[in-house]
């Protein structure tokens, strides 16, 4: 009986997880950017930004891997990267991003937005990605 109940909880809660996510369509707000390693190459390339939802942040971006042989390498950085605001980190781990397929165009997609526990800030703010690390091949 206790594995049933377990079982409905983790049923009723994983919804619940990802009710936080979304869909956006890429705009001229987003950001160009890039993953590369230094040994080989570019890997990933993407767009995010930023949108507000009832006052708080949601951090949006769309992606394509450019590299297959470095997508489970890449895949482990972005687990570890960071949205920064003012120096704080607001968001870990970019690997929600929404992938599409190399060669089509990242400004023609959608991209998929988290929403983080940040109030949008007053006045002037420093947002920016930082995804480091180091890795062997």
């Amino acid at each position: 009986m206790r594995f049933v109940f377990a079982l409905l909880i983790a049923l009723c809660a994983a919804p619940m997880a990802k009710a936080e996510d979304f869909t956006v369509r890429v705009d001229n707000q987003f950001v160009a950017d890039e993953l590369r390693w230094k040994t080989q190459g570019r890997s990933y390339k993407f767009l995010w930004g930023l949108t507000y939802v009832q006052g708080r942040i949601a951090v949006c971006g769309v992606g394509q891997f450019v590299n297959p042989s470095l997508r489970q390498k890449t895949l482990q950085q972005m687990r570890r990267g960071k949205v920064m605001l003012d120096g704080k980190a607001i968001l870990r781990d970019i690997t929600f991003f929404s992938t599409i397929p190399e060669g089509k165009p990242l400004n023609k997609a959608k991209a998929t937005c988290r929403l983080t526990k940040t109030p949008k800030p007053k006045g002037d703010f420093l947002v920016y990605m930082d995804v480091q690390g180091r890795s062997i091949f």
